[in-house]
């Protein structure tokens, strides 16, 4: 995994709610870059066992990101769930909320990097842990492991709890891989993504009943492209076509 990113590692940057866009930040000084899905043998076997182990259909996670973090390199304490009410990122036809993480240490530094906790009900303690881990509940980055945590309620609010940081490594290097996964189906692997990509699907599990009540025709622009089955809008081979030809996708 090291080796497929090294060659695309840039500057981290972190998701602008405003515009859904990654931004650069002084809050997060690694490097990193994305994973294509699947992208080797080796990797679509990690993203199936990281389904397994979060009980989440892989279809719900985002692709993997890989990150390096040099000595003096850190990551503030932040939420990985959207703001409540962020009109952008966390929108149902793009997979809705980020509900859990997953981290998985890939090169243990020599000193510093932990991942802690700030708001957890625990503390680390003993020796060994840097002046930043000591400031909550944290876990070493111990090359093979990983760390599995849940970012919501189960009242789908976000869980404070889950506010974490990564500690400046001190001494090496540390390499982790991360998969953010939402309640929904993320990207392309969306209902709504393939039906507006031409799919012959319903975007929504509403669709029919907005089609019964008459949506398709009040509302051509979106239920044409959205709700391609219900409207009737799905051509052959399950490509746009018919109604929804003229209509811009």
């Amino acid at each position: 995994m090291k080796a497929l990113a090294s060659p695309t590692l840039a500057a981290s940057t972190v998701v602008d709610a405003a515009t859904g866009q990654p931004a650069p930040s002084g809050v997060r000084t690694s490097t990193g870059t994305f994973l294509e899905p699947a992208a080797d043998a080796a990797v679509a076997r990690i993203e199936a066992r990281l389904a397994l182990v979060a009980q989440v259909p892989p279809e719900n996670g985002e692709a993997l990101q890989v990150l390096r973090y040099a000595p003096g390199q850190r990551y503030e304490p932040h939420l990985d769930a959207f703001a409540p009410g962020d009109p952008l990122n966390a929108r149902a036809e793009v997979g809705g909320q980020r509900v859990a993480t997953v981290l998985m240490f890939l090169e243990s530094p020599a000193e510093g990097g932990e991942t802690v906790f700030p708001q957890a009900a625990s503390t680390a303690s003993g020796p060994g842990w840097s002046a930043c881990a000591r400031e909550g509940l944290a876990v070493a980055p111990v090359a093979g492991d990983a760390l599995l945590f849940w970012s919501t309620l189960p009242d789908g609010g976000v869980d404070p709890a889950s506010l974490h940081g990564s500690c400046p490594v001190t001494k090496g290097a540390k390499w982790t891989a991360t998969r953010w996964i939402h309640g929904g189906a993320f990207g392309d692997a969306n209902p709504a993504a393939k039906a507006r990509a031409g799919a012959c699907v319903d975007g929504s599990p509403d669709c029919a009943s907005w089609a019964g009540a008459g949506e398709c025709g009040r509302n051509p622009d979106y239920m044409l492209a959205t709700c391609r089955v219900s409207c009737g809008s799905c051509g052959k081979g399950g490509e746009q076509g018919g109604a929804a030809a003229a209509v811009a996708v």
